[in-house]
């Protein structure tokens, strides 16, 4: 894991409300369901790659191997991870 990710920031291009947003259709579609969330049009201009880094900001956590398919809230997610 890279040490840089669990200290969270706002990656450069992202606005608070995106992230809010973010974290809702993380919510509704699933970790990993880039291509849903895209097309839901809920995030316009969004890529891929951005969806994936962004999340795993939020996660603290590079690998989202382990929550591909999960319909989590990101900030519970991230506070368990920072107990291990």
């Amino acid at each position: 894991d890279s040490a840089s990710l669990w200290n969270f920031t706002l990656v450069p291009g992202w606005t608070r409300e995106e992230v809010a947003i973010l974290k809702l259709a993380l919510v509704k579609f699933g970790i990993g369901s880039w291509k849903r969330i895209c097309d839901s049009g809920c995030l316009p201009g969004k890529l891929i790659q951005q969806l994936n880094g962004q999340t795993q900001r939020l996660l603290g956590q590079q690998s989202l191997a382990a929550f591909t398919g999960l319909h989590v809230d990101v900030d519970k997610a991230r506070a368990d991870n920072e107990l291990r």
